[in-house]
């Protein structure tokens, strides 16, 4: 991808209930994180100088739980931005600074299924000789009300050999079956993956200095930590090749994403910075499974 001309769409819920879209020319700022631990995702959003009437629209009390609204950003260069935040916001205000009105936004992905979601009925329910796949796809489609969809579900190749009754969480009952650290939510997308699996992309994209890559990588215990040109294209879970030329190319191998930070401005008026940081386990990840 050419990393020029950076543009977003972001939408959000009004307090009507309808969708209310922000686009350039207005300033955005955006701090989004998202990994493969079973719990919420956050992220910020601040737009400067919206109008008086708009600033009101999108107001939200984090007191006032009742008052779902969804948020959406899409992000990156020309025509095409991909989706790199999908949730629920938490809170939202507007605050004078200087000559600038700016509204922050606070959102989670996942958060309301991990906060309120529980089995209902026969979701919980499974006779002898079920398959833990079918199990786990059953479960989180029983999310689908706290907007949360099935994503990729790995290699669960167990059967319960009689009838389970699960109670209470879905997302308890999820991890008796694949373990404390199997299950994530992903802009919207519940998934379950095994430490040797990953999700499949059409290619594995290289991370170097032709395509962005910014200073040395930097290894912090087992984890590998490292910077690139805003890429919104990645996804949590997806194999990566790290091409490095700093520290004669002693990281460079294929890794699984386990973490993503995307943080920067988009702006027609300030020339701010857009970075994407990424985090890898050390060591080489060789997958059994794509899916």
């Amino acid at each position: 991808m050419a990393k020029f001309g950076r543009n977003y769409l972001l939408t959000i819920q009004d307090q009507s209930g309808f969708p209310y879209i922000v686009r350039p020319p207005f300033t955005i700022e955006f701090d989004v994180t998202r990994n493969l631990l079973s719990s919420a995702n956050v992220a910020s959003v601040r737009i400067y100088n919206l109008s008086k009437i708009n600033r009101n629209r999108i107001l939200k009390n984090q007191m006032d739980v009742g008052n779902i609204k969804t948020i959406q950003l899409r992000a990156g260069y020309g025509t095409n931005m991909p989706l790199i935040l999908s949730g629920m916001v938490t809170q939202s205000w507007s605050v004078r600074q200087g000559n600038d009105f700016i509204s922050q936004i606070n959102a989670y992905d996942g958060g309301d299924a991990f906060s309120n979601e529980k089995l209902i009925g026969p979701d919980g329910n499974f006779p002898a000789n079920t398959p833990n796949k079918v199990m786990l796809q059953k479960l989180i489609t029983s999310l689908a009300p706290y907007d949360v969809l099935p994503g990729s579900i790995g290699n669960y190749t167990g059967i319960s050999a009689r009838g389970k009754s699960f109670n209470g969480s879905t997302i308890s009952a999820i991890k008796e079956i694949v373990g404390p650290q199997g299950f994530f939510i992903d802009n919207g997308f519940g998934n379950c993956l095994q430490d040797n699996e990953a999700i499949q992309t059409p290619s594995i994209p290289v991370i170097s200095s032709v395509t962005g890559l910014l200073g040395t990588p930097v290894r912090e215990v087992q984890v590998l930590n490292f910077n690139t040109i805003f890429e919104p294209t990645l996804r949590i879970g997806q194999i990566i090749y790290l091409n490095s030329i700093v520290g004669a190319g002693i990281f460079n191998q294929q890794y699984r994403i386990n973490s993503l930070k995307h943080k920067g401005m988009i702006s027609d008026a300030v020339c701010g910075d857009a970075v994407t940081s990424i985090g890898v386990m050390a060591g080489t990840f060789i997958p059994v499974v794509s899916l």
